[in-house]
């Protein structure tokens, strides 16, 4: 057992998870650190900033692990829904609320940290309930509406996400070059 202030995450429909196991360890994203646990014991073995990982600083969203990678996104800071907020709290059961997105993804060797590749959006950001990795391709939806990355909190209602129409996008994981990338229609998606 193993005490992470900040390590629980709120509304993982809207947003994504935090931990992943893998050799022996578990990462565990908590604000701007992965941490790398020890998974019989819970000692901490490692810390990854996600600063080391991307320009753009700000915490560390998503967390997967892909071969001998740790696969990780960089949102902005106040990105997160926080149980004692009461915006945050409707969001996840009120209609036409925002969801968290992440401005950048990035792949880091497992073993030691080391960075292999970083992937920004060029008009907009990455919907963070959207990225999975499936047959070595890491898919996830951006929007290609600039106003997005400037966005000061980084949760965005739809309506905002898909202005412009947004992208169903694959990344080959290995090296996080873009395998394919094509408009999707989601007009009709409003929740």
């Amino acid at each position: 057992e193993k005490h992470l202030p900040g390590a629980g995450r709120m509304a993982l429909l809207k947003d994504c998870g935090n931990m992943v196991a893998a050799d022996d360890r578990l990462f565990v994203a908590v604000g701007g650190d992965c941490l790398v646990l020890a998974a019989r014991t819970g000692e901490e073995l490692a810390r990854h900033p996600v600063a080391t990982y991307a320009a753009n600083g700000g915490k560390w969203g998503y967390v997967a692990a892909w071969q001998d990678l740790l696969v990780g996104s960089a949102t902005r800071d106040q990105a997160s829904f926080v149980p004692d907020n009461q915006e945050d709290y409707d969001a996840v059961w009120k209609h036409f609320k925002p969801v968290v997105t992440s401005l950048s993804l990035f792949g880091l060797n497992r073993a030691d940290g080391t960075p292999r590749w970083r992937y920004e959006p060029a008009g907009g950001v990455i919907l963070n309930p959207t990225l999975g990795i499936v047959d070595g391709l890491l898919c996830f939806v951006e929007s290609t509406n600039p106003a997005t990355r400037e966005h000061e909190t980084g949760k965005i209602p739809l309506a905002d996400l898909f202005a412009g129409g947004p992208r169903l996008t694959a990344l080959h994981a290995a090296t996080g070059a873009v395998a394919w990338s094509v408009p999707i229609d989601l007009a009709a998606f409003q929740h």
